[in-house]
């Protein structure tokens, strides 16, 4: 009997799908006849710095994005230009066009052009504009890459004027009659098709020259990938960790209000640990997290939040943890949830944390006693956000303090550490 294929489109998850796309881009720059990947997703979703981050982990690979579809027309064809050409003997007027900008940059970044013809090396201002004694701006060598990905982003955008010129791209890998650098491999983004994000049909040609992956961004992989590492607040990541609130974590797009997203909460994330830090009690008003919550995310996420947010903030952590050994268990799971996150939060954001160790251990001794479930999660908080920042200073001294309290809890620890059971 024959397999039956389902017609149901598959997806999958970003890093997954972005992984397969720069192994096209290799098979590209070494002349194999692929499609170029268009990674779809919905918006905010994280296509972009997905990207990216997997290009910096990869040596010399570079990344060089642009909107395509929303950048000035010349910057990706070039100015046409006047020029004298001799046709039957005669002279005549024609047309030549000029090197176009996005190409300049391209070429700069590839291995093809090494010095400047007098010889020396390629140079351009520093990033962060720094500037040197005398005031002038500093200059910083133009590195070269064995592989340089365009990323074109935006791509639902494209109108039919950049679709002729994107399928010169495809087709030849040109812009102009100017061939692509050989080391330069492309990559299309954009958003599902469809008239909330302002889609537009695109040629058949061009889609029969892509390979279209549609992609889907899941709140685990965004945590482990990318909250932990880049200090999402901890009242966002436990709201979002909450199974009742996953729901918000990628809403659906609407065109009258803002709606969840990866982008969307890690926007508000940094947003609110900047006005927090500016505020005397470390925490917002409930009228002032709304208001911040409401301008981000649906109006239904927003209600939510705040509530969560406001209990989140009314426990006080040095006094439950200076009065660890008459710790009283929160009465309602919610709070209890909220608790456990509440202590992660304070905890990982400690310089020195070897003197909370004995209270923060009597607390998870607590917990794994009365709630199992969030004293092993409140530990794997723990675990996973000192891997992510290279630490081993709390989970490590929380472990050895609780295996003497009850050696059987170790087994279940070391196998939250390393993943295996003994």
């Amino acid at each position: 009997m024959s397999e039956i294929i389902s017609e149901k489109v598959q997806y999958k998850n970003i890093n997954e799908a972005v992984q397969w796309a720069v192994e096209s881009c290799y098979l590209q720059i070494h002349g194999v006849d692929v499609q170029v990947p268009y990674i779809a997703g919905a918006p905010g979703g994280g296509k972009t710095q997905s990207m990216q981050a997997l290009a910096q982990n990869m040596g010399k690979t570079a990344v060089v994005s642009t909107h395509f579809a929303i950048t000035p027309y010349e910057e990706h064809s070039g100015i046409p230009q006047f020029t004298k050409i001799t046709v039957n003997g005669k002279d005549q007027i024609g047309t030549v066009w000029s090197f176009p900008a996005i190409m300049k940059k391209l070429y700069e970044l590839s291995e093809e052009v090494e010095t400047y013809e007098n010889g020396l090396p390629i140079y351009e201002d520093a990033k962060d504009g720094s500037l040197n004694e005398d005031g002038d701006s500093v200059m910083v060598e133009v590195k070269k890459y064995d592989m340089i990905i365009w990323l074109l982003d935006d791509m639902h955008l494209c109108g039919s004027i950049h679709m002729a010129l994107l399928y010169e791209l495809l087709t030849e890998r040109k812009l102009r009659e100017y061939d692509l650098p050989a080391s330069v491999a492309l990559v299309m983004a954009g958003n599902h098709g469809h008239n909330k994000a302002g889609s537009k049909t695109m040629f058949s040609a061009i889609i029969n020259r892509i390979f279209m992956m549609p992609v889907t961004t899941t709140y685990e992989e965004w945590r482990e990938k990318f909250a932990i590492k880049n200090n999402v607040h901890y009242s966002i990541m436990s709201f979002l960790k909450n199974e009742n609130y996953q729901k918000y974590f990628h809403e659906d797009e609407v065109v009258d209000n803002p709606w969840g997203s990866p982008r969307a909460w890690t926007r508000l994330s940094n947003f609110l640990s900047h006005k927090e830090s500016w505020t005397a009690e470390k925490k917002l008003s409930t009228s002032d997290i709304h208001y911040m919550a409401q301008g981000h995310v649906s109006p239904e996420a927003t209600s939510d939040f705040v509530l969560y947010y406001d209990i989140f903030t009314k426990f006080d952590i040095k006094k439950i943890l200076a009065e660890s050994d008459n710790f009283k268990m929160p009465n309602s799971l919610q709070d209890q949830y909220i608790l456990c996150f509440a202590l992660c939060s304070h905890v990982t954001g400690l310089k020195d944390t070897k003197k909370i160790i004995p209270d923060l251990t009597n607390i998870i001794f607590r917990y794994i006693n009365d709630v199992p479930d969030l004293g092993y999660m409140m530990f794997q908080e723990l675990v996973d956000y000192e891997k992510t920042h290279n630490k081993r200073n709390i989970y490590e001294n929380v472990c050895n303090a609780i295996g003497k309290l009850d050696p059987t809890i170790m087994d279940r620890f070391i196998e939250l550490i390393t993943g295996e059971s003994e």
